[in-house]
């Protein structure tokens, strides 16, 4: 190899070594500050706050005007999901193997199905260990949508509907 081709092939060694530790670098950061900066129900004022009677309702008024798509405007806006505080009776608490707990307000085939994310639960365990089926609780978390399945109302005559809210905190 010529002195001219070895000097290039260090060149550009140096060159893909220094665009990997500075890309490794950004990414890293990046990563640090997303996980540390990141904007929980927690930490935000609820946009609507009512029973959990009272936002089934309404959540299922909006779905069936807005075409009985996904589209429910008054829960999930432009912007995204709204932040929704509710009270209600819990009526299941389930824990998974993942560390997620989720919690339904009013019945488990007609409710509010609440998602408590493992690093909530972590931080928060004794709040949520302390609660049991039957006891009334106040939940803040995103409105992520509304299931209803119609399907198994027309096949069994059962109704199951649920308002699904996610990344959720016991208040």
């Amino acid at each position: 190899m010529t002195k001219v081709k070895k000097s290039l092939l260090y060149v550009f060694l140096a060159l893909g070594l220094a665009g990997a530790l500075g890309g490794g670098g950004y990414a890293y950061y990046a990563f640090v500050y997303c996980q540390n900066n990141r904007t929980t129900p927690a930490d935000l004022e609820p946009e609507i706050t009512m029973s959990a009677e009272e936002l089934l309702k309404q959540v299922e008024l909006d779905w069936v005007k807005a075409g009985k798509t996904s589209a429910i405007p008054n829960f999930i806006g432009e912007d995204g999901p709204k932040i929704i505080e509710t009270t209600g009776k819990i009526a299941s608490k389930k824990v998974e193997d993942s560390g997620n707990v989720t919690i339904d307000l009013l019945g488990e085939a007609v409710g509010i199905n609440c998602q408590l994310d493992s690093v909530s639960v972590a931080k928060n365990k004794a709040i949520i260990d302390k609660y049991k089926v039957g006891d009334i609780v106040t939940i803040k978390g995103r409105c992520t949508g509304f299931d209803y399945d119609e399907e198994s109302f027309e096949m069994l005559g059962e109704v199951n509907k649920h308002v699904k809210l996610s990344e959720c905190v016991i208040m």
